[in-house]
């Protein structure tokens, strides 16, 4: 049975206007589940921009923003609780150090 299916299948996937019909099918599916993730996308990123509001009007100054922002990143940190650099707790320029053994 399952032969027969898969000889039907190869047989009418020859025909050109059945191979354009399920490309065109496949096309519209894939776009229609790629404009359904961006829109969660900006939804999820719009909401994040609200709860970083927050964080941002709590600032004062440059330094206290990179504080908060490498306090809450999981770059500066390599376990849950210790810092990727000990002397450098914060901020540490435009690439994270290297991860110190534990």
């Amino acid at each position: 049975m399952v032969n027969l299916a898969a000889m039907v299948w190869r047989r009418l996937l020859r025909k050109r206007w059945v191979l354009a019909l399920v490309f065109g099918l496949s096309l519209v599916y894939f776009l229609g589940s790629t404009f359904k993730q961006q829109l969660l996308l900006e939804r999820f990123l719009n909401r994040a921009a609200v709860a970083f509001q927050n964080l941002f009007m709590a600032v004062e100054d440059h330094f206290e923003l990179c504080l908060a922002k490498c306090r809450t990143s999981s770059q500066s940190v390599q376990h849950e609780n210790t810092y990727r650099d000990p002397i450098a707790k914060y901020c540490y320029g435009e690439s994270p150090p290297e991860l110190f053994p534990a």
